[in-house]
């Protein structure tokens, strides 16, 4: 398969309905690490028509060994690129053509901003609020590939030292876009560690989630600072 996407599939509500089908187009192939609770969803996406691989993840979902199986779990498949997407994230509507400029440069990871979605797909949060630093969702593959953890194989560059391509379109999360999403965010964040990311959502300072926050359209060709420029005007 040239193009495999790695994806943990937890209990995000929205990954087998928007997510999956949005992804289905880009790549030949998916590799699914499962979390065992979700039998039948599980059972589901082996049957998907572009299903490659999977595995069960029977031990506590986190971060860094999860996203590292995935990866791993990808490489099976003998791709030339894996796409390593979060499962409630949409890859940006232009993803197609930057996608084709990144095959044919000589960088080796395709980084991307975020943008939080609040209310629908079509609204992102205008202040700000979530500031993530880019996120590494591409990699170019060869056999053999020494894999890093979470922190190192989702950002590429602190291990590998290769030329990245930052996409200018920024990736919608939908983890926060409904009270429903948000709801089921505050509970793992209250069942999280103290000092955990998602613990910091719900609890401190940084529990930005809860409040209400102005919002400005998606537009698709809505670059990174394009939106700087129109969140700082719709704040005033």
């Amino acid at each position: 398969m040239q193009v495999v996407a790695a994806m943990r599939v937890h209990d995000f509500a929205l990954t087998e309905s928007i997510v999956i089908p949005a992804l289905e187009r880009h790549v030949d192939g998916f590799a699914f690490l499962f979390h065992p609770d979700d039998i039948q969803q599980n059972a589901r996406l082996t049957r998907h028509w572009k299903y490659g691989a999977h595995a069960i993840w029977r031990q506590s979902f986190r971060n860094a060994p999860t996203q590292k199986a995935a990866l791993e779990l990808a490489g099976t498949l003998s791709p030339a690129f894996v796409i390593a997407l979060d499962s409630d994230l949409l890859l940006p509507d232009r993803f197609g053509d930057e996608f084709e400029n990144f095959k044919s440069s000589n960088r080796w990871s395709m980084d991307f901003y975020n943008f939080e979605c609040w209310g629908d797909m079509d609204h992102v949060v205008a202040d700000a609020c979530y500031r993530a630093d880019p996120h590494c969702m591409v990699l170019r593959w060869m056999p053999g590939l020494e894999i890093g953890g979470y922190h190192r194989a989702h950002r590429f560059r602190f291990w590998c030292g290769k030329r990245i391509y930052r996409c200018p379109y920024p990736m919608r999360h939908l983890a926060f876009m409904t009270p429903e999403l948000r709801g089921r965010r505050f509970l793992r964040g209250m069942n999280a560690r103290a000092k955990s990311n998602w613990r910091a959502e719900v609890e401190g300072p940084r529990a930005w989630a809860y409040n209400q926050h102005p919002a400005i359209p998606y537009d698709p060709d809505m670059g990174w600072k394009d939106y700087l420029v129109q969140a700082k005007r719709k704040l005033g």
